[in-house]
């Protein structure tokens, strides 16, 4: 009966789920529809659209009551007058004036009804952004928040219905099983079920924590639980704030018991720190992915209620970031465990989550750059959205520049890279001398060293990787300041990413930042210069770039003085076929080629293949060459 009656109860959660999905989907659908309603009428077209409609409906009510036009000339006049009388019992025609006055009334009641959903319905829909922390339950487990204000033990109950309840066994019992289990590869519903039971064993918070000597342990061995479901993704999503809050009841259980700086205590907020760590990062990462997918997008025009909805998320991050929590912890872990004497070594300490959420910001900004300013009908989405984006873009910034890691700063340099090349913020406004005592904007001089200071507090080998994007940015850097014509210190970025490059193994990152350089001196007339930088280019690795920059070179410069160099010349200049970067030099490229094959042909047949080169000067040098050669 007991496995019926849970069976029952599971049943009807689960259809409980099901229909208010489906009601969701109908309110938000039902809502889309009547913001983009509103959004219309308040557009130009919508207006017009109005208009017609207006006019249409008067001169429909003024043909349906009868109003005609008044006679013109005296033709119409005598018609009217020899037109026949009503037949008896038929009622006469209404007035013009009874007329007038219903047209006048349907118009009025036609703009009331306007004025009732500009002033009522549409303020719902184009009104006040949504807060980050509105119905949110994540709001309610800020880390600022005292311990004491987490989530009901009622709400928590809820999580575990659908769960068996054993209290058979003790928490660390049931730890000892679900390990078993793992070492032996049993099934991950078992893992997960004994899990959940150690996890959610009967515990209430309210009760004198000091009677049992093994209670301090049997609760460590709930959070250690708590953090190995975590860890092993074993959790529904709307499990994951139950989760937190009772780790932080637990944690409160434990220090009522014991010394804050005892052993049992700091081990426990370890576990506890480890707990939140995890649960922001999967909430992180899940942010990050639902950006991704969003920029990713094909639809033009986005839909506005997910991307507020996204945004919203993002902005909801703030509340369970573990800023203080981290620093607490580990200055008592390297403090205390440490010290113990019945620890050798102290536990992982989990890394600091600042690098997710720089990421995720980096992610937001692309998308909010993909986003039209002003919506077809609404400015509701791009006003929400930036509201969103700078409250969570000062609260992650200010949380990387305090960080340690080599990823955190990392990507804090990656952010200001990006947001300097892109031309927004104040780049343009404020300049500094670079490493080399260049000036530069302000934001690229701070990307590099985020990026250099990130790249040297690495290791291991994701230490190469990172050293090949700051390669990629310094790339990009370049090719900002070359267009905006500060050429020493584009030069000086262009030949470190591309020994920056060649040093992490990446050749052709190395042989395209030369020969970009190498393009670029040539426009600034340095046609040596730019030869060598091609050849050093083509010594790492083959780049049709690079290769059509040394043909033409050498021709310009006069250094194609045999066949062979010539051969070479024109293989290269035919292989970069549409691989160049612009229209204009596919043009260059396809007239040089022709140009070569007509001297080739010329050099090759009679006097009659001269003229093949149209120009009369040509043609001349033509003749001249081959008289003498002949």
């Amino acid at each position: 009966e007991k496995a019926a009656a849970q069976s029952l109860a599971a049943q009807l959660h689960q259809k409980s789920r099901h229909y208010l999905h489906h009601l969701k989907s109908y309110m938000m659908a039902a809502s889309s529809m009547a913001s983009f309603i509103w959004g219309f009428m308040r557009s130009t077209t919508g207006t017009a659209c109005c208009l017609g409609a207006l006019a249409s409906l008067g001169w429909a009510a003024v043909v349906r009551l009868g109003l005609r036009r008044q006679p013109l000339d005296d033709k119409d006049d005598a018609a009217a007058v020899r037109r026949p009388e009503h037949r008896s019992g038929t009622p006469p025609r209404r007035s013009a004036t009874t007329t007038i006055c219903v047209t006048f009334a349907s118009i009025i009641a036609f703009v009331a009804t306007l004025a009732f959903i500009i002033l009522f319905w549409a303020h719902d829909h184009d009104g006040a952004c949504p807060s980050s922390a509105d119905g949110d339950p994540w709001a309610e487990l800020d880390d600022q928040k005292d311990l004491q204000q987490s989530v009901p033990l009622a709400a928590a109950s809820t999580a575990m219905h659908e769960q068996e309840s054993n209290s058979t066994f003790t928490p660390s019992e049931l730890l000892a099983q679900a390990r078993l289990a793992m070492k032996f590869r049993s099934r991950t519903d078992t893992v997960q079920r004994a899990l959940k039971a150690c996890a959610w064993h009967p515990f209430d918070a309210e009760a004198n924590l000091t009677e049992s000597p093994l209670l301090t342990a049997e609760l460590h061995s709930q959070l250690v639980c708590f953090r190995e479901l975590v860890e092993f993704n074993l959790l529904e999503q709307e499990e994951a704030p139950l989760i937190l809050g009772r780790s932080r009841q637990i944690l409160k259980a434990v220090q009522m018991q014991e010394d804050l700086g005892s052993e049992k205590t700091v081990a426990s907020g370890v576990e506890w720190a480890r707990i939140s760590h995890s649960i922001f990062q999967q909430r992180c990462k899940g942010v990050t992915n639902q950006l991704h997918e969003l920029r990713q997008a094909k639809a033009s025009q986005p839909n506005e209620e997910h991307v507020l909805s996204t945004f919203r998320n993002l902005a909801s991050l703030e509340h369970t970031y573990p800023r203080e929590r981290f620093v607490r912890m580990a200055s008592s872990l390297s403090t205390e465990l440490h010290t113990a004497k019945s620890s050798s070594q102290p536990p992982d300490v989990p890394p600091a989550a600042g690098a997710c959420l720089v990421n995720a910001v980096r992610e937001a900004r692309l998308v909010a750059a993909n986003l039209p300013t002003r919506s077809r009908f609404s400015q509701r989405p791009s006003r929400c959205v930036s509201g969103f984006l700078e409250r969570i873009e000062a609260f992650a910034l200010q949380q990387a520049e305090r960080s340690q890691d080599g990823e955190s700063i990392f990507n804090l340099g990656l952010y200001w890279s990006e947001l300097a090349v892109a031309g927004r913020g104040s780049s343009s406004k404020h300049w500094v001398s670079d490493a080399k005592g260049w000036h530069v904007p302000e934001q690229i001089a701070r990307a590099e060293k985020f990026l250099l200071n990130g790249e040297h507090a690495t290791t291991g080998s994701a230490r190469g990787e990172r050293g090949a994007l700051r390669a990629l940015r310094l790339y990009q850097h370049a090719k900002f300041l070359a267009l905006e014509h500060h050429d020493a210190a584009a030069e000086w970025r262009f030949q470190a990413a591309a020994e920056l490059a060649s040093a992490n193994r990446r050749g052709k990152l190395a042989a395209h930042c030369l020969a970009r350089l190498s393009y670029f001196v040539h426009l600034r007339g340095r046609h040596r210069d730019a030869l060598s930088f091609a050849t050093a280019a083509l010594a790492h690795s083959s780049d049709p770039f690079a290769n059509y920059l040394q043909a033409t070179l050498r021709r310009s410069l006069d250094e194609l003085r045999t066949s062979e160099d010539i051969e070479m010349a024109e293989r290269q200049i035919r292989d970069a076929a549409g691989h160049l970067p612009s229209q204009g030099l596919e043009q260059q490229r396809a007239a040089a080629e022709q140009e070569l094959v007509v001297w080739r042909a010329a050099a090759e047949g009679g006097f009659d293949k001269c003229f093949a080169l149209v120009d009369v000067a040509r043609v001349l040098l033509c003749f001249l060459c081959k008289s003498v050669m002949h």
